[in-house]
C-alpha cells in the first residue's frame, strides 16, 4: 500500500503510461514463460479456452467495475467535503457579521489563519501523501475567539449560539475531509486485481494462434486496457494526490478567504 501511495503522487499521465508499460511487460513475461507449451496447443482446444476466458473475464470485470465505482464515489465525496468545509467557513463569518460586528472582528483573523494554513501547509502535505492529524491549533484559535466573546444582550447570545453551531459544523467538515485521505481499496484487493490480470493474460496466451505476432498484439491490447483501468482506479481513489491534474481542488478555500477578507457576504 505504501508503494501505491508513493506511485499515486505522480501526475495522472505518468501513472497511466507506467501502468501501460506494466501491461506490456506482463504480456511479454507470461508469453515467454508459456512459450515451451506452444507445440502442445491445438486448434480444437480454443473453444474450451475461450469459454474459460469469458467466464473468468466476466467475474474479473465485475470486480474491476465495483472498484472503479468505489474509487469515483470516494473522489466525489472528498470533493464535496472540501467544498463543504470552505462553505461553512464563510458561513461562520457571515453569521458573525450579520449579528455583531465585534464578534466578526474577533473571528476574522483566526478564521483567515485557519484557511491559509489549509491552503499553504495542509494541501501540499496531502498532495504528497502525508496523513494529517485531526487536531489543529488554528481552528482552536477560532474556537477560543468565539468563547471569549461574552454576549451582553439577548441578540448577541443568539448570534453566539448560531456561530457556535457553525463552528461545530466546521469541525465536522474538517473531520470528513481528513477521513478521505487514505485509499478505500485495500491492499488485498489490489493483489487480487493484479493476479486476475495475470491469469487472464495467461489464458489468452494458451489460445492457439498461427501468427504469434498477432497473438502478442491482441494480448498486449487486453493487458494494457486492464492496466489503464487499474490506473484510473488508483487515480480516483487518491483524491488529494496528483497535483494539478485529477485531484480535489482547493480553490474553494481561496474563494472563502477572499470573501472573508473583503467582507463579501454574497459568497
Amino acid at each position: 500500500m505504501f508503494i501505491l501511495n508513493a506511485f499515486a503522487t505522480l501526475p495522472s499521465t505518468v501513472q497511466i503510461a507506467i501502468w501501460s508499460l506494466q501491461g506490456l511487460a506482463l504480456t511479454a513475461i507470461i508469453g515467454g514463460l508459456l512459450r515451451p507449451l506452444r507445440p502442445w496447443l491445438e486448434h480444437d482446444k480454443n473453444d474450451e479456452l475461450g469459454i474459460i476466458i469469458a467466464v473468468v473475464g466476466v467475474f474479473y470485470g465485475l470486480i474491476i467495475a465495483a472498484l472503479l465505482m468505489r474509487a469515483i464515489t470516494h473522489f466525489d465525496v472528498a470533493s464535496e467535503a472540501v467544498e463543504r468545509e470552505s462553505r461553512i467557513s464563510a458561513s461562520l463569518y457571515r453569521v458573525a457579521v450579520n449579528g455583531d460586528a465585534a464578534l466578526a472582528q474577533r473571528l476574522k483573523a483566526p478564521l483567515l489563519g485557519y484557511l491559509q494554513t489549509v491552503i499553504e501547509q495542509e494541501a501540499p502535505r496531502q498532495m504528497h501523501g502525508k496523513i494529517l492529524p485531526v487536531e489543529t491549533p488554528e481552528l482552536a484559535r477560532v474556537s477560543a475567539a468565539l468563547q471569549s466573546f461574552q454576549p451582553v444582550s439577548p441578540g448577541q447570545a443568539v448570534v453566539r449560539q448560531q456561530a457556535s453551531q457553525q463552528l461545530e459544523a466546521l469541525y465536522s467538515a474538517r473531520h470528513d475531509r481528513l477521513c478521505h485521505q487514505e485509499m478505500t481499496v485495500p491492499a488485498e484487493t489490489w493483489a487480487i486485481s493484479l493476479i486476475g490480470q495475470a491469469l487472464i493474460i495467461m489464458l489468452a496466451w494458451m489460445l492457439h494462434f498461427s501468427r504469434p505476432a498477432l497473438q502478442f498484439a491482441m494480448n498486449a491490447t487486453l493487458a494494457v486496457s486492464i492496466s489503464i483501468t487499474l490506473a484510473v482506479i488508483l487515480i480516483y481513489d487518491t483524491p488529494y494526490l496528483d497535483d494539478d491534474q485529477v485531484t480535489v481542488s482547493y480553490g474553494a478555500y481561496r474563494q472563502a478567504m477572499a470573501a472573508i477578507a473583503n467582507d463579501t457576504l454574497q459568497y
